[in-house]
């Protein structure tokens, strides 16, 4: 009895394990298509539809004291493309940043800046796993992209990439400024 109980248990673990080898191979098939699919939509002409800011801080030195600020980033007036080809991507155009800083005892100061180049977003290009990598960006960095469709796109972009003119705080006091966080890009077709 406890000879046919092992085989029985022998039997139903080799099953068993045959099987998860099968669904590993389906998992890795199917993040292969993903991002097949991934690039194919990715493929075109778009136009930026929306710019916020997710998580967003400066942190930097006021009166030579360490400070963190809260930092709120939107965009407008976009007149921005990012064209995604085989092997490229490129981006032209502008948009206008508004960036508000809740300043302690100051209270909220803001200033906008005209962005003309989102920087990492150039050059040659992958998409897997949900991740935009590009020539510009470091081996470990990477832009997310959150959601896709074939008429809207929405990356979480990191927006220490972009050119934030850190030298307007150095008027409220602020100095050393770090912008961190991330930019929330919306891109429709």
């Amino acid at each position: 009895m406890k000879k046919i109980f092992l085989v029985f248990i022998g039997t139903i673990l080799i099953f068993t394990s045959c099987s998860k080898d099968n669904n590993k191979d389906l998992t890795n098939n199917q993040k292969k298509e993903k991002s097949v699919t991934q690039k194919s939509k990715l493929i075109g002409t778009w136009k930026v539809a929306r710019i916020s800011s997710e998580n967003t801080k400066l942190t930097g030195d006021l009166n030579k004291f360490p400070i963190t600020i809260g930092l709120s980033i939107k965009g407008k007036d976009y007149n921005m493309a990012v064209n995604f080809d085989k092997d490229k991507i490129s981006n032209k155009g502008d948009f206008i940043a508004q960036v508000v800083a809740s300043i302690p005892l100051m209270g909220d100061k803001s200033f906008e800046q005209k962005i003309s180049q989102l920087p990492s977003i150039k050059g040659k290009w992958e998409a897997k796993d949900n991740k935009l990598t590009t020539e510009h960006l470091g081996k470990d960095e990477f832009i997310k992209i959150v959601s896709l469709t074939e008429k809207k796109v929405v990356f979480s972009y990191p927006i220490d990439k972009l050119d934030i003119d850190k030298n307007v705080f150095s008027q409220y006091g602020i100095e050393n400024g770090q912008v961190s966080g991330n930019l929330m890009v919306e891109l429709t077709k």
